[in-house]
Order: C-alpha cells, then sequence, then structure tokens
C-alpha cells in the first residue's frame, strides 16, 4: 500500500495522526543524515503492525512530504524503485 505522509522532524511527542489523505509523522530527531527518516520508518512499522523491512521510501528522501510503501518485502536481491544501481565489477 502506497500513503503519502508529511514528516513534522524535531518534535517534543512522537506519533502519528490522520490529516485528510495524509498521515502527520512526527518524530524527536532532526532531519541530518536520514536519522528523521528511520526513526518515521520506525513509527510508521509499529503503527501498521509491519517489520521496518516492509517500509519503504519511494519519493520525498530530503522533503517532509514522503510517499511510503507499506507491506510489500523486498525479495533479496531486487531493488526498490529510485534506489541506486550497484554498477560495481559490471562490465
Amino acid at each position: 500500500m502506497r500513503i503519502t505522509v508529511r514528516i513534522k522532524p524535531g518534535s517534543r511527542v512522537e506519533g502519528i495522526e490522520q490529516d485528510g489523505d495524509i498521515l502527520t509523522v512526527r518524530v524527536r530527531e532532526r532531519p541530518v543524515q536520514g536519522k528523521a527518516n528511520r526513526a518515521a520508518i520506525r513509527l510508521l512499522a509499529r503503527h501498521f503492525a509491519v517489520p521496518e523491512s516492509e517500509v519503504c521510501i519511494l519519493r520525498g528522501h530530503k522533503s517532509k512530504t514522503k510517499v511510503v510503501e507499506i507491506g510489500q518485502r523486498q525479495e533479496k536481491g531486487s531493488r526498490r524503485p529510485g534506489a541506486p544501481l550497484n554498477l560495481q565489477g559490471q562490465s
């Protein structure tokens, strides 16, 4: 399932609330070196009762508004859309 989330980093209280079609995810971490994204993934996984490995940010890695996929376990060797290709060692 794909959802749109709005991240509010630096919040005093962590949590998730519904705002129309968008989920607002409040995290304590600041948006430095992906810490806020990792905290949002942790909260979303707990909220939807899925492992963190089944929560993937598809768009908006550096934006407060993100498109997130939940519940689609990544097969070993597959890559998520938008992930950089690993071309080392290939001719």
